[in-house]
């Protein structure tokens, strides 16, 4: 299969030759400033728009991360409930038995260990919930400093 021979003298004319669209020239500076501060607006209307898109993105990102451990954490909740209570009594009544405490007592006693251990618990968790939270004011924090710098410049000087 052979292939047709180049024009070399169109093609170096057809690459020579200005395109039949070429820039227009305003004809007044107010008409050529008008263009430009249209063009500024409208490529920081459409970068606003995406700083929205970014934030709402990150907001939903930040939200899904923070499911995992609110389940993790109900789940938990929802048993140690059931078997610590058993636990606390079973214990409590072991002191009761052991060591000839009234059961009152033993009962208080359990239920401060049992106070003691959830809040131990309690704060694992709230550490781990901290990593969405943070992810989530810095990319508020970058929102408000463009929505800042948007609006410095739509000040009039």
């Amino acid at each position: 299969m052979e292939l047709p021979p180049i024009d070399v003298e169109a093609a170096l004319h057809e690459v020579a030759t200005p395109p039949e669209e070429t820039v227009v020239i305003p004809d007044t500076p107010v008409q050529a400033a008008t263009e430009d501060l249209g063009t500024v607006a409208s490529d920081t209307a459409k970068l606003l728009e995406l700083q929205i898109q970014l934030f709402e993105t990150e907001c939903k990102q930040s939200a899904l991360r923070l499911i995992q451990p609110l389940g993790m954490l109900l789940a938990g909740v929802a048993t140690a409930i059931a078997s610590l209570m058993l636990l606390f009594h079973a214990l409590g009544w072991a002191l009761h038995d052991i060591f000839g405490l009234s059961v009152s007592l033993s009962l208080l006693i359990v239920a401060i260990v049992g106070g003691v251990s959830t809040a131990i618990i309690f704060n694992m968790m709230v550490s781990e919930l901290k990593q969405p939270r943070i992810s989530f004011a810095k990319s508020k924090a970058e929102l408000m400093r463009n929505l800042a710098c948007f609006a410095n410049f739509l000040r009039p000087k």
